[in-house]
């Protein structure tokens, strides 16, 4: 919505310009229910005049031989468009390059497959919009505009409505500017007399009373006060809080999404000048249909009937330039692509006509050494959501009930509304104000709604949006409380106006740059509007303005110019191409370069069948592919990856991390096998790889090299090739730690959800209600394989093979020597290194595989899930050694000892043995896949479970930390800062192209939803619980016949994957001693205070550790809590915010974002995480600890682990990781959740340390029963016992039953 009215006019009527006496004009032909039409095109026009500030003097008509430039204009909104307009007006040729399928940005509209006309916003028309209003004379469309009645009108609840009513006549002569304004706010009935009263104090005091009389000297003293905010303005000079809450806040919200605490005087002033000394600013206009045929279809006819050309989809990947003999930057061209075919286009002028993400995107940012392009980076967008709601009646009738339900004609109040009373601050019914497209026999009301401030509800999904805005629709109008909504969509715009904070003017850049022949368009530039439709208009004016000026220079090759009136850019367009592809409208807006407005429209979306072959897969990429040309080299900006001007192969300085190898693109192998079950072949395979404490740093690909070189230290060859030959993903995220990461991986779900929280104390096991990949892929027809660790769950029940893996390898934790195996719960003692044996042991069982899929005598796909022990820490041998060290083979290890003498640590010398160890062991199974058939239908995923760990060594040793982690990330595992968090994922497989870096966010619970629907596995399989990932096959699966790009940043992502918030969680706020409250049930009490998110949580003993914190008494989870969104980054340990660009991960002051953006990206982060965390506590199984089960399965042994204990003696028993303390008293306990599946007598052996005779109880059953002493029970004295050992209490006879174990 844009709908901004600013210094619009002057007390003194000059003559209007001659471009604005409004003879008829022809314009697009509109339907007859159109009441406007060029015989009145007058009554539409201006009827103020400009001031000369605000409106730029008419250009002298073009000398004979003066120069015609060539311009590349980069952007299709109305800037660009306004640019254009202008210099094909002097006879200049031009270009505009807009990386969509359609023009005008946040102006544009589209039609869905129903023919629904989708608005990316409220578009409104203020008599002072002088420039615009000029665009449009000149290209014929004035008379698509409807006038509306003179008064704006305020929904309270309950069909309250109330009017600033303009509308002034004494004796039939109508009374205009001051004098209609004074009688508007006066008579107002939305304000009380008092807050009328404080308006008329806090007005008479203003800048306006000047601009009466001097209308340029009111303005500059409005230009002042920027950088104080409205509300802080108007109560200084006696304004009242019910004035800002009833009216002002609304209005705000309108203008520039923000309130009046939050938005700059200046802006507010503006609109007040305009409303106090000009008759029609305040009269409303609004298109009589759709912008894209009743706005931008007029101007783009104009533009070609010129000469201008204009190239859809085409985005621009990078601005190229060289130095001058000036020492001052050039450009030389546009590397431009579209449907994966780049190009170089030249020309003698260069516009970046963008929106600020846009722009920031495609600066070089090289370039950011001067002042005048920082600038950019210090604004940011505000996110809108526009709702439409189509009903069955008409919504805003509120006089007339029979005329509700009558669908012949068009009922209700026929102007713009704003509501202080809903959370959209505006709205309109467009089957009434503009109703040549909108209004539908038929159908009802069509009411578009722009939900303001709209950061707290970017998460939320379209149903739930459009639910809510339909609750308050009904809520102010009780016409609408019996209608039916039949039809709604959803457009979210992740940063659309900018952020028009107090004190953001002096940041906005001219049109004119530091580089001769660059130049800015856009509303955001500097130019006296704030952030609209007629700002963007005049910065279109202005910018031509300024390429006008530079011609002479541009011109003159001496001078420095590049003119060369013969040359072209042999653009050959596929725009005739387009309209069979009109419907194809998932395209990642928010990251393309040539574009200007990110929307999110999934309620109108063409289904998707999900089948794949290679005519899909290349009618997709193209579909995508000016998204994916547009989206600018993400990963190599912040590193000087073009070109080695910047180049760092060393480790990060500040936040400017290394240089890494840029891929090549490989192409796309196999591309049909991925459906190949749709055309009755075998499904596909996977193999899901988790390596064990391999951060982002523990991979020589991701260590900096000179070209052509190696890294110094680590060296990790196979790993390399495979991710060099995969698509790989460098946004992709994990869990601070083990356990959390397993579960979320193999259930697709927050890993506390699952009920693992830590790594021990019974929080590290899944509860049994979870269903894995197991369960789904068995449940629809694959084998399940398990070979590796698994450490969500150590007893009965909670092992592999009761996870739905019908074979499974499952060594000793961290013994990598002679390792005593499980086989599907089987003990097997195996001789050697562990990790050689663990892969023979797979190796053989994917042959098998391979036979029986090649000999037909199954048909069969399976899912492996392969997670090796290494680089965890552990023993070569039990008790052989210090535990702290990563035990490599000898060989391995000795090939880095000579590194002892360049200050690298024995622990870090200790890891690079381990991975290179690691990587051959990996190497195998890679060779193994690409000698086999199973290469052609075979997915296989590897990535890291947590960041690196690091021992004390490592971060002490002077320089030490810079070998092992040059990335320059801060945190390593445990913590939730970039190093404890960010890992590698890389995915090869049928389909998916090789050579190819995606930096859409992704999380580790995306894998299985992932898995499930490349496999067209059907939802619920398994009886899975709602995944908390997001399915990325859309960014495996896009590639097609089209060339691939390197560098394609989160191009092909969906609008959901863009706007989605990733949270993880440190395991500092939670303890093994941590014994929430329970019921009489002994399950946890929800809520409860340790589970509040501001007070609740237990300072975990390892919290100093990680953080060099005294392990303060400050509690609450948000301290233990970190978000990503979009590319930010929120710490809530110390609630700041960072912008992470490119490669530069790095939480450093230099990446931070402060001031009034940073406490916005704060709130939005926080309350995200608040939300996050109050539906994560909901959650059944979350904080809850395991069963033990007695007579499982026909299994004898039970092990009851002491730190699993649901409750115990508050004040002295803890619980230690794997372990209990404290037991000094009569009556001390510890009480275990139980459930005795077979009847029979079990012996009971207790492991224990004593100082002295101890005497010990024990009972089995109902805890009632174990209450009364009814319960069956042992008592045993015990001897002291310094050293752990076993001692037998007795035997108990035990009924099949669920229960409670105490041991007292």
């Amino acid at each position: 919505m844009q709908l901004e009215m600013h210094k619009c006019g002057s007390s003194q009527e000059p003559e209007l310009p001659d471009i604005l006496q409004l003879a008829p004009f022809s314009a697009i032909a509109a339907p007859p229910k159109s009441s406007v039409t060029s015989d009145n095109v007058k009554s539409v026009g201006l009827k103020d005049a400009p001031l000369p500030s605000l409106f730029p003097a008419e250009p002298a008509p073009p000398a004979p031989g003066a120069p015609k430039l060539k311009v590349a204009i980069v952007g299709g909104g109305l800037a660009g468009l306004s640019t254009a307009v202008e210099l094909l007006d002097q006879g200049y040729e031009v270009d505009i390059y807009e990386g969509r399928q359609w023009v005008g940005g946040k102006v544009a509209s589209f039609q869905d497959k129903d023919g629904n006309h989708i608005e990316m916003g409220l578009h409104v028309f203020f008599g002072c919009y002088f420039n615009l209003f000029r665009l449009m004379a000149k290209c014929g469309v004035l008379e698509n505009l409807l006038v509306k009645e003179h008064t704006h009108t305020f929904c309270n609840n309950d069909g309250d409505v109330r009017e600033l009513d303009f509308r002034f006549f004494v004796g039939g002569q109508k009374i205009g500017a001051p004098f209609h304004g004074l009688k508007a706010f006066f008579t107002t009935p939305q304000l009380e007399p008092k807050d009328k009263l404080a308006n008329s104090l806090a007005l008479g005091t203003s800048p306006i009373v000047r601009a009466l009389i001097d209308p340029e000297g009111g303005m500059q003293d409005i230009r002042n006060l920027d950088n104080i905010s409205f509300e802080d303005w108007f109560k200084s000079h006696g304004g009242s809080d019910a004035s800002i809450k009833r009216m002002w806040d609304p209005i705000a919200y309108a203008l520039g999404f923000l309130d009046c605490k939050d938005i700059s005087a200046r802006c507010m002033l503006t609109i007040f000048q305009f409303f106090a000394t000009k008759t029609d600013a305040s009269v409303l206009r609004m298109l009589s249909g759709s912008p894209a045929d009743r706005l931008l279809k007029p101007i783009t006819d104009y533009i070609e009937a010129k000469g201008g050309r204009i190239h859809l989809r085409y985005g621009c990947k990078e601005v190229q330039y060289e130095q001058g003999p000036d020492g001052k930057p050039r450009v030389t061209g546009l590397l431009l692509a579209k449907a994966g075919q780049q190009q170089v286009v030249t020309a003698d002028a260069y516009v970046a006509a963008l929106d600020i993400p846009g722009v920031q995107r495609l600066l070089p940012q090289q370039w950011r050494s001067m002042a005048e392009f920082d600038n950019i980076y210090k604004l940011v967008g505000v996110p809108v959501i526009t709702v439409q709601l189509r009903y069955d009646g008409w919504v805003t009738e509120l006089k007339d009930a029979a005329r509700v339900m009558d669908l012949r004609a068009a009922a209700g109040i026929d102007n713009l509304l704003y509501s202080a009373d809903t959370y959209f601050s505006c709205f309109a019914d467009l089957a009434l104000t503009s109703p040549v497209d909108y209004f539908k026999e038929g159908q009802g009301s069509l009411m578009q709604c722009v939900i303001t401030p709209a950061a707290p509800y970017m998460p939320w999904t379209n149903e739930a949006i459009a639910a809510e805005t339909d609750k308050q629709v009904r809520q102010l109008f009780p016409s609408a409380r019996n209608l039916n909504m039949t039809w709604h969509s959803i457009v979210k715009i992740g940063q659309s106006l900018y952020r028009e904070a107090p004190g953001m003017d002096p940041f906005r850049p001219d049109q004119a740059t530091p580089v001769p022949n660059f130049f800015l368009a856009g509303s955001y530039t500097k130019q006296d509007y704030i952030d609209s439709m007629e700002g963007a208009t005049l910065s279109g004016r202005q910018c031509a303005g300024a390429v006008l000026a530079a011609a002479p220079r541009l011109a003159d090759p001496v001078a420095g110019g590049q003119y060369d009136n013969e040359g072209d850019n042999d653009i050959e367009d596929a725009d005739a191409n387009d309209d069979k592809e009109q419907n194809d409208v998932e395209e990642n807006d928010d990251e393309e370069v040539g574009g200007e407005v990110a929307y999110e429209e999934q309620d109108v979306e063409a289904e998707d069948t999900g089948d794949y072959d290679e005519d899909t897969a290349a009618a997709a990429a193209a579909a995508a592919a000016a998204a994916a040309a547009a989206a600018g080299d993400s990963n190599g900006a912040a590193a000087g990856q073009n070109g080695t001007a910047n180049a760092n192969y060393g480790p990060a300085q500040g936040c400017i991390p290394p240089t890494l190898p840029d891929p090549q693109p490989l192409g796309v192998r196999i591309p049909r096998m991925a459906a190949a079950a749709a055309d009755g072949g075998s499904r596909p395979n996977f193999i899901v790889i988790l390596t064990d404490d391999q951060g982002w740093d523990d991979i020589s690909l991701n260590h900096p090299r000179a070209p052509g070189s190696t890294p110094d230290f680590i060296k990790t060859p196979n790993m390399d090739k495979f991710l060099q030959r995969s698509t790989r993903f460098d946004n992709f995220y994990v869990a601070p730690m083990c356990s959390q990461s397993r579960a979320a991986l193999l259930t697709g779900r927050d890993f506390a959800r699952t009920g693992t929280m830590l790594v021990n104390g019974g929080y590290d096991y899944m509860n049994r209600g979870e269903k894995t990949a197991g369960h789904i892929m068995a449940a629809d027809g694959y084998k399940t394989a398990h070979f590796g660790k698994w450490h969500n769950g150590r007893t009965l029940g909670y092992e592999p093979w009761h996870f739905g893996f019908e074979d499974s390898w499952f060594p000793e934790l961290y013994i990598n020597l002679d390792n005593m195996m499980r086989h599907n719960g089987e003990y097997v003692q195996t001789e050697g290194l562990m990790e050689q044996d663990l892969m023979d042991k797979m190796l053989g069982w994917l042959s098998q595989q391979q036979q029986q899929q090649q000999g037909g005598n199954s048909s069969q796909p399976f899912f492996l899930y392969y997670a090796p022990n290494a680089i965890h820490q552990g023993w070569m041998r039990p008790g052989q050694g210090p535990k702290w060290q990563r035990p490599a083979p000898e060989p391995y290890l000795q090939k880095y000892m000579h590194l002892l003498e360049q200050n690298v640590s024995i622990s870090t010398i200790e890891v690079w043995a381990m991975l290179e160890y690691m990587d051959d062991v990996l190497g195998r199974l890679f060779d193994f896949i690409e000698a086999s058939p199973l290469r052609d239908n075979t997915y296989v995923m590897i990535m890291g479970d947590n960041g690196s760990e690091l021992f004390d060594g490592e971060r002490i040793t002077e320089g030490n930390l810079e070998k092992r982690m040059p990335s320059g990330m801060q945190g390593y595992k445990r913590s939730v800062e970039e190093g404890g968090i960010r890992n590698f994922l890389a995915v090869q497989g049928p389909g998916v192209q090789g050579g190819v870096v995606d930096s859409t966010l992704l999380d580790i619970t995306d894998v299985v939803p992932t898995v499930a629907d490349l496999a067209g596995v059907p939802e619920g399989a398994g009886g899975h619980l709602p995944f908390s990932g997001q399915s990325f096959a859309n960014l495996l699966l896009a590639g097609g016949k089209a060339a691939g790009k390197a560098r394609r940043g989160s191009a092909l992502a969906s609008q959901e994957q863009q706007d989605r918030f990733l949270f993880s969680m440190s395991p500092m706020c939670w303890d093994p001693d941590s014994v929430p409250e329970l019921d009489a049930d002994r399950k946890v009490i929800k809520p409860q205070p340790l589970l509040d998110f501001d007070t609740g949580g237990v300072n975990n003993a390892l919290y100093s550790y990680i953080h060099n914190d005294t392990g303060n008494a400050t509690l609450g989870f948000e301290r233990c809590i970190g978000v990503r969104y979009k590319e930010y980054k929120w710490i809530g340990r110390t609630g700041k915010v960072y912008r992470l660009p490119g490669d530069s991960h790095i939480e450093l002051p230099c990446n931070e974002v402060t001031g009034e953006e940073g406490e916005a990206l704060a709130d939005l982060m926080a309350s995200a995480a608040r939300r996050w965390w109050a539906d994560l506590v909901a959650e059944p199984h979350s904080f809850q600890k395991p069963t033990f089960f007695l007579g499982f399965e026909g299994w004898n042994v039970t092990n009851v682990l002491p730190d699993a204990a649901h409750d115990r003696t508050q004040d002295r028993v803890r619980l230690l990781p794997n372990g209990a303390t404290g037991f000094s008293e009569v009556g001390d306990y510890m009480c275990f959740g139980t459930e005795v599946v077979e009847a029979a007598r079990y012996e009971v052996v207790l492991m224990y340390t004593s100082r002295a005779l101890a005497s010990f109880e024990l009972a089995v059953g109902p805890l009632a029963e174990i209450q009364q002493g009814t319960a069956p029970a042992i008592t045993a004295q015990l001897p002291a016992m310094s050293v752990m050992n076993g001692q037998i209490m007795g035997v108990l006879d035990l009924p099949s039953s669920g229960g409670k174990l105490k041991l007292f």
